[in-house]
Order: C-alpha cells, then structure tokens, then sequence
C-alpha cells in the first residue's frame, strides 16, 4: 500500500509538471502570437499622426517647389489628421492613403515610396537651360521623350502632363514628379487604362504620389469570400447580390481580354464596385499585358508545368529545354471561373456560384466544372462563362 500510494504522489508530481510545462508552453504561443499581430496592425496600419507627418513632408516640398502635382494644392489646403488614413500593404511595399473629401467623397492616394526621388543632375541642366529661354515646348519635347515608352497615345500622355500640373510650376518640379510616377507600374497601367471599364477614376498626382476613386467593396463583394460573420452563405437572399456581382465579373474578364490583360492575383479583395454597376480593379500590381507575361515566364528554368505559374497565371514547360514557354495557357475566364465562382483555398472553400437556387444546381454546377477544367481551352472556357451569364440574365428577367 505505502508502495502504491508513493507511485501515485509520484505520477501525481509528473502529471502537475507536465500540466505547467503545457500551460508556459501555450501562454508563451499565447505572448508571441499577440505580439505578431500587435507587429503586424502596427506596420500594417500606421497612425494617424504617422500619417499626417507624411502628408506634411509632401506638402512642405511642395511649398519649397521640389514637386509638384495637380492634386497638391487641394491635400495641402487642409492637412488635419483627421482626413488622412494610411495603410501600409506590406507583400508590395505599397503605401495607401485615403483622404476624405468631405462627408461622402473619398480618394485613394497610391505610392511604392514614401520618399520622393529629386531629378537626375543631367536632367535638372537641361531643363534649367529650357527656363532661361522660356520655352515650355522643349519641356514637353523633354516629358514626351522620358515617357514614349510608357504612353503611346496622346490621350495617355496629355493626362500625364495635366497630372504635373506644368504650366503652374517650374519644369524641374514637375519633371522630377513626373519621373517619381514613370517609376510605378501601376500608376502607368491606370493611365493607360483610363477609358476601358477595368480601373478606377484617376484624378491626379502630387509628388510620386496618385490619386484615384476610392472603390467600395460592399457586403456582396465581401461575401466572395465565402462567409458572413463566420458563417457559410446560408441566406436565400444572399443570392441576388450574388448574381449581379458574378455578371459583372464575367464582363469584368472580357474587358481584360479585349484589352489584352491578365489578372495574375485573383483575390476577392482585388475587386471593388465603379460607377454604373460595374466591377474593377482595386490593386493592379498582377496585371500584365501578355507580353510583359511572356518576357517573365520565358527566361525561367523548369521540370513541370507548376514551375512556369505567376501566382494565378499558368504556364507551361519545355521538358527539352528545360524552359519555360512564353506563352500563358488559362485566361482570365478560368482564373475567375477557378477561384471565386468555385470553392477555393483563397475563398475560404466556398464559392460565389455555390449553393444557388434549386432551379439552377445541375446546370451551374455543369458549367462551372467547363470553366474551371485545365482540360479545358480558352474558347471553351470562355464559352462557359457566357452560357452562365445567360442562366444569370435570365433568372433576372424573370425575377
């Protein structure tokens, strides 16, 4: 007995040690885990005195005349922290502030850096001996040389001009800031696609930074990613937000097709409402022309056909030498198709086009097993999605 009651003190001891040790052990995860997300709000989300301090800076170089924008002059007038929130997107370096207009206005202010870049020594010579004879022609001549690359219409260049805000300041400020803005991808693709129905309204720049509509992404857009306050969609009513909002993406992708684009990140966050019930683009960082596509995949090396993929832009592999092919073989038909109307890691495994009305289960489900197939070629994919288009216009119609 004495011998069996020392045994239990002793599994008793153990038990309560090892009861600590799990108990320190998971109040240490507990500390780490709150710490990385304290980390992650704080780079993530500076405050608003951050925030204000960097609107102050911009607006300081712009009294100084360093730089200079068609915006600048409306962000300088009334710096209060208030109008001014950052965001910091940490994957693209990206940095986001939205500046409230008033009440029921509000802008997106986009820039890679928060430091803005003065203009080259050469640069800066040049311009200063086109000052001195007060020619702005040769200024333009000097913008239309920097920028042909980029803007290859007038349209697209004339805006770029009107963002520098040139006639109001000197040359060297507004080269300098239009340099800043030839160095952002996506400051060019919004300009370039200023008239197509992908991106938002492009209001202007100060500095390296650019300003656009502010593209809200209401509960239906929310919902693409499956659930509602934690829950699954369940709501009979859900259905018809579902629908407009998946008739819009499907011309969503015709427009990025008719413009030669693909969307290489498809993420229900990358989508927000324009006016006139259309959907865009918020972030357009994965938006290549399939040129620009076939110049990353080409030069990459590879066994499989997994090695030649851009995020959602597949491509394919030359097993002879060993290299990936230029060309990308899905289209924005099936990345949409794959990701967001079908269940899905990135959407919470739960689909826009799940769960649907009785009426339209086997047909839909039929569909989106055509759109969604890598057996599938672009014409069949695409022809998929109009056919679903016509399941949606039709329930429509019928109410």
């Amino acid at each position: 007995m004495p011998g069996n009651h020392r045994r239990t003190l002793s599994i008793g001891r153990r038990f309560t040690t090892c009861s600590k040790a799990i108990f320190i052990l998971l109040a240490g995860f507990w500390l780490v885990g709150r710490a990385f997300i304290i980390m992650c709000r704080w780079s993530e989300e500076p405050t608003f005195g951050t925030c204000s301090g960097i609107v102050d800076h911009m607006c300081a170089e712009y009294s100084r005349s360093r730089l200079t924008g068609s915006m600048c002059l409306e962000l300088c007038q009334n710096t209060s922290a208030e109008r001014f929130q950052c965001k910091h997107v940490t994957g693209s370096g990206k940095k986001i502030i939205y500046f409230s207009r008033d009440e029921n206005s509000k802008l997106v202010l986009k820039t890679k850096s928060f430091v803005f870049h003065e203009l080259q020594a050469g640069h800066q010579n040049i311009l200063r001996d086109s000052m001195a004879q007060g020619s702005l022609a040769t200024t333009l001549m000097f913008l239309r040389r920097i920028s042909k690359q980029h803007f290859v219409t007038n349209e697209t260049f004339n805006r770029f001009v009107s963002h520098l805000d040139l006639h109001r300041h000197n040359a060297v400020a507004a080269v300098a800031s239009g340099e800043s803005l030839l160095q952002q991808e996506e400051y060019i693709s919004i300009n370039n696609l200023q008239s197509t129905g992908i991106v938002p309204r492009l209001h202007g720049t100060c500095g390296n930074f650019y300003a656009v509509d502010y593209l809200p992404s209401d509960d239906t857009l929310v919902r693409m990613k499956g659930f509602t306050a934690g829950l699954p969609w369940t709501s009979v009513g859900a259905w018809e937000g579902r629908r407009t909002a998946s008739i819009a993406l499907i011309e969503l992708a015709e427009r990025l097709e008719q413009h030669g684009r693909m969307l290489c990140d498809v993420r229900s966050e990358n989508f927000g409402w324009l006016d006139g019930g259309k959907i865009g683009l918020v972030d357009l960082d994965s938006v290549f022309t399939k040129g620009e596509l076939a110049g990353i995949l080409k030069n990459d090396t590879c066994r499989r056909d997994s090695d030649c993929s851009l995020l959602d832009c597949h491509g394919s592999c030359n097993r002879t030498s060993r290299r990936c092919n230029a060309d990308v073989s899905n289209t924005n038909f099936h990345a949409i198709c794959s990701k967001i109307f079908r269940h899905h890691v990135s959407n919470a495994l739960h689909g826009v086009l799940e769960d649907v009305p009785a009426k339209h289960m086997n047909t839909l489900d039929r569909l989106l097993s055509l759109c969604s197939s890598w057996k599938m070629s672009p014409r069949e994919s695409k022809y998929a999605l109009n056919e679903i288009r016509k399941v949606l216009l039709h329930d429509q119609i019928l109410g």
